[in-house]
């Protein structure tokens, strides 16, 4: 009744006279009043349905014409720009699409586990987090649809940003959120499935095509082309400003993906540099520097640079924090980064040689992306163990020696974490000597082959990262240390009378205590009893 009445007002058969559509359109009303009380459809909702009807016989906003890459069946709508939340005169070109719920790629799985079909270079923010899931569950209680329907919105902001692959570039927590409340919200998804298709023509989109699938969600996709490079500094830039505001250690994530190619190579390092702050406040590694700046937002650029290009206390904090967690990434990297920061004074000098050795060690790392090194000569992973092994004994009182004693029962470490442990804690007063370990490690894996030639030659010539650490020591004259020649009595359970396979189900009370006693006692008196 509604398109015949739109029919009469906007293309009138001519055979009719001006009395007669206007008699017929009354009668329209009439009909349309009757079918409003019964079946109890209110004024508002009739009007917004004549509305949508009217648009949709005018064509509404014109529909995108740009060539469609990902979900080729599903509606498409007008496009627009969209403005960054930080600099207004940076403009993307997106289009509106009408998807199912399910069906962009999102960083993190219904669960807060991270989605492994997701690129996630894509994404700066930990949404694993406990936090970012209590947020994504409370927007999904009080769901506003208004807010994620809102039209001409900011990057971070009113419908999530797709790329041309379906992946979430901005706007994870909103869509994340929409499927949650579809779970523990239904009334407040219905509420946003139904103001989306009455407002689908504002958008560009049909109407009955939005209402033909199930879980209709609304998303912006990125028309503007880019590359890599400028995709990871356009969803930094995206994210810098949203509602979940980053950690320290999703921030460094965020600026790692943002360290330009050949940044560590292009560093110039001397010996007369005492710390990596040093190397960083060099007016020779200015231009490098800068290269790194100029990629971050300028709203933030003025907290860390002054107007000359010189370095802030903070930019040099926040410089040092991305590459370290680009030179060491993964979980193990953050661990270790905040030991390293936090300025934890139970690993003395330390976290000041492992940053001194990060433009060595991102260079070694830009080889293994690339696939010129192999990924298993990473040792990051090592470090930070040795290294939080190292300030747990410290606060518990006890030397390294202390835990080697007994370090075979324990099985905390690896043999090569064991090794790490010994050589750190002997130069853990110099930051110089640490840093000169782990670059003779970096140099050392550097000088090999690329894998696919040690392929060439058989597995057997596959360098190990203990055989690396072994050279590393040799050029710089150290020493490495056979941590199998401690002899039974030196490695006996506990002063406690405790059989060694017993040592597991004491409480580290007690194990620190039988340490104690182990170390005090003679290794005569530290042999096991007969027949123990």
């Amino acid at each position: 009744l509604a398109e015949e009445r739109a029919d009469l007002l906007l293309s009138p058969p001519k055979s009719l006279t001006v009395a007669e559509r206007v008699e017929r359109v009354a009668i329209l009303d009439n009909a349309l009043a009757w079918l409003r009380l019964r079946r109890a459809i209110n004024e508002e909702q009739y009007r917004a349905a004549l509305v949508g009807v009217l648009l949709d016989r005018q064509g509404g906003p014109a529909r995108s014409t740009a060539p469609v890459t990902w979900l080729p069946d599903r509606p498409v709508g007008c496009e627009e720009e969209a403005t960054s939340q930080v600099d207004p005169t940076k403009k993307v070109r997106v289009r509106y699409r009408v998807v199912d719920l399910d069906e962009p790629v999102t960083s993190n799985t219904a669960t807060g586990a991270i989605n492994p079909a997701y690129d996630q270079k894509l994404q700066p923010r930990r949404r694993e987090r406990a936090a970012s899931r209590l947020q994504v569950d409370s927007i999904a209680r009080k769901l506003d649809p208004e807010a994620l329907l809102k039209q001409g919105a900011s990057w971070s902001d009113g419908p999530p940003l797709v790329g041309p692959d379906g992946m979430v570039e901005s706007g994870n927590g909103r869509l994340l959120a929409l499927r949650r409340a579809a779970e523990i919200n239904p009334e407040g998804y219905a509420s946003y499935r139904r103001k989306l298709v009455e407002q689908a023509a504002r958008f560009g989109l049909e109407r009955a095509r939005v209402l033909k699938l199930r879980r209709p969600a609304l998303v912006r996709e990125r028309l503007t082309a880019m590359d890599d490079g400028e995709r990871v500094c356009f969803v930094a830039e995206a994210n810098a400003s949203g509602v979940a505001r980053m950690g320290v250690a999703e921030q460094a994530r965020a600026d790692a993906a943002l360290i330009p190619p050949g940044f560590f190579a292009a560093l110039q390092v001397a010996d007369s540099d005492f710390s990596l702050s040093d190397v960083l406040t060099k007016k020779s590694n200015g231009p490098v520097v800068a290269r790194f700046f100029q990629l971050l937002p300028e709203t933030e650029r003025a907290a860390l640079m002054d107007a000359q290009g010189n370095l802030s206390a903070e930019g040099v904090d926040r410089l040092e924090r991305a590459m370290f967690a680009y030179a060491m990434p993964g979980r193990s990297g953050e661990r270790l980064a905040r030991l390293v920061f936090e300025g934890s004074e139970a690993i003395d000098r330390v976290g000041a040689g492992l940053k001194r050795a990060l433009p060595r060690l991102g260079q070694m790392e830009d080889l293994i992306r690339a696939g010129q090194r192999d990924g298993s000569l990473s040792i990051g992973d090592d470090l930070a163990a040795a290294v939080e092994k190292m300030r747990d004994l410290r606060k518990q009182g006890l030397s390294v020696n202390d835990y080697l004693r007994q370090y075979k029962m324990f099985g905390q470490l690896t043999p090569l974490q064991e090794q790490l442990l010994v050589q750190l804690d002997g130069r853990r007063r110099s930051g110089r000597a640490v840093a000169e370990l782990i670059n003779a490690y970096a140099e050392a894996v550097q000088r090999q082959p690329p894998p696919s030639q040690g392929r060439m030659f058989g597995r057997e010539l596959a360098p190990t990262r203990e055989g690396l650490l072994r050279s590393a020591l040799k050029s710089i004259g150290g020493a490495w240390v056979d941590l199998d020649t401690w002899s039974a009595a030196q490695r006996v359970a506990s002063g406690l009378n405790v059989p060694a396979t017993q040592v597991q189900t004491l409480t580290p009370a007690r194990q620190v205590l039988g340490m104690q006693l182990a170390n005090r006692a003679s290794a005569a008196e530290m042999l096991p009893p007969q027949g123990a």
